[in-house]
């Protein structure tokens, strides 16, 4: 086995573990919300349907941060 291949299926799956994923997204929340709720909004994990392959979050409407950008 290539040592590079190894730790490139190592970092995949942590990627895309999205347990952890909602977890960090949380902590995000909790850190950002505080000092600026009224310029960004983190949609929150969804409780009981967030699953290792598996990530829900709340709808947010409006426009995409990527559109707002350009």
């Amino acid at each position: 086995q290539l040592p590079m291949m190894d730790q490139l299926e190592k970092q995949f799956l942590t990627e895309f573990d999205f347990l952890r994923e909602a977890e960090m997204l949380n902590k995000i929340r909790e850190n950002i919300i505080p000092h600026f709720s009224n310029e960004v909004h983190i949609p929150k994990p969804i409780q009981g349907m967030v699953t290792e392959k598996v990530l829900v979050m709340e709808r947010i409407p409006g426009i995409k941060l990527v559109d707002g950008i350009k």
